[in-house]
């Protein structure tokens, strides 16, 4: 099962392209209350100036409704999910042992 907190353990590549297809708003609205190591860890793979936005845009919303973040995160994971059906991002299982080699 995919939870929000799990994309902690996508590759910056993977959180870039999740941030292409995800709405600023979604991205305010989702993150509220997560831990700061998944904040962190997506707005490190933002510009500067798009991070400021962002963290802006998350003080502005001020408190929201538990049930309001849950399904807002629930949209990204969605699109998570369809990304990674279509092959643009890959979601690696803690059994995934398979190394690679060039």
């Amino acid at each position: 099962m995919f939870v929000f907190e799990d994309i902690s353990t996508f590759t910056d590549k993977d959180i870039q392209e999740l941030l292409k297809n995800a709405e600023t708003s979604q991205w305010a609205m989702a993150l509220k209350g997560t831990t700061a190591a998944l904040k962190e860890k997506v707005l490190g793979n933002m510009s500067q100036r798009a991070a400021t936005m962002l963290t802006e845009e998350m003080d502005y919303l001020g408190a929201v409704r538990q049930t309001e973040v849950e399904t807002i995160q629930q949209q990204v994971v969605d699109i998570a999910r369809h990304l990674e059906e279509q092959g643009a991002i890959s979601r690696q299982s803690d059994d995934d042992s398979e190394q690679y080699v060039q």
